[in-house]
C-alpha cells in the first residue's frame, strides 16, 4: 500500500473540489489555465499534498487533474508523467500549510479582487470594517471587527513572495496580490469556499460602491 494514501473523504473532498474550480470557471475568476488550488489528505502528516496539475484548462478540470506533490513542490512518483508539472505559485500553498491549519487553498484571478487593489494604491494591509459579512470569516464574531488584508506587489519570485506573506499570516485567511488575485484557505474544503465567496463579496462591495 503506498503511504501516501488517499480515504474515500479525501476522494469525496477532491470531487467538491472539481465542483468549485468550476463554478469558479463559470464565474470568470480562472480563465483558461489561471487558477490553482490544493487539498492535504487526512492522512498527510506534512509529507504530501493533492495540487491541480499546471497548464489544464479550468473549463474541463477534473478529478484526474489533481496531482500529489511532497512537501518540497516535486510531484510524487505515482503521479508522474512527462511534462506534468504543479503550480509555478506552489510555494504559496506550501507556506500556508506550513504557518496555518489550512487543509485547503484556493487562488482565484477575479477581477473584482484586482479592482479592489486599485482602489488602495500603495496600501499593503487594507482593513475593512462595518459589514456584516466579515462574520463569514473564521474568528470573526461582529461587523465592528476589522478585518486586515494583507497585498503584496506582484513578483515571479514566489520564494520571497511567499516569506513576505508568511510574515502577514495572522491577519486573515487569504492574501491579494496587485494584477494578480486572491490566495485563501480554510480548514476545510466548505472554509475555505466560504472564504473565496466572502472575500469576492466584499472586494464586490468596495468595487461596485466606487
Amino acid at each position: 500500500m503506498s503511504m501516501h494514501e488517499l480515504t474515500q473523504n479525501d476522494e469525496d473532498n477532491l470531487v467538491f473540489m472539481v465542483e468549485i474550480i468550476r463554478q469558479m470557471n463559470a464565474r470568470g475568476e480562472n480563465p483558461g489555465t489561471g487558477g490553482n488550488y490544493s487539498y492535504r489528505p487526512e492522512k498527510s502528516k506534512g509529507d504530501f499534498l493533492m495540487i491541480s496539475e499546471s497548464g489544464v484548462d479550468k473549463g474541463v478540470f477534473g478529478r484526474e487533474h489533481f496531482i500529489g506533490i511532497d512537501e518540497k513542490g516535486e510531484v510524487l512518483p505515482l503521479w508522474q508523467k512527462p511534462g506534468r508539472k504543479s503550480s509555478a505559485e506552489t510555494g504559496l500553498h506550501l507556506m500556508a500549510y506550513e504557518e496555518t491549519n489550512a487543509n485547503c487553498v484556493l487562488h482565484s484571478h477575479s477581477l473584482e479582487s484586482l479592482w479592489f487593489c486599485d482602489l488602495f494604491p500603495g496600501k499593503d494591509l487594507i482593513d475593512i470594517t462595518g459589514l456584516e459579512m466579515i462574520k463569514a470569516i473564521t474568528g470573526f464574531t461582529t461587523h465592528e471587527e476589522t478585518l486586515y488584508i494583507p497585498v503584496f506587489e506582484n513578483s515571479q519570485d514566489i520564494a520571497s513572495l511567499s516569506e513576505k506573506a508568511r510574515k502577514t499570516i495572522r491577519h486573515a485567511p487569504g492574501f491579494l496580490i496587485r494584477g494578480h488575485g486572491l490566495t485563501c484557505w480554510g480548514n476545510s474544503v466548505w472554509e475555505a469556499k466560504r472564504h473565496l465567496e466572502t472575500f469576492n463579496y466584499l472586494f464586490q462591495y468596495f468595487t461596485k460602491r466606487s
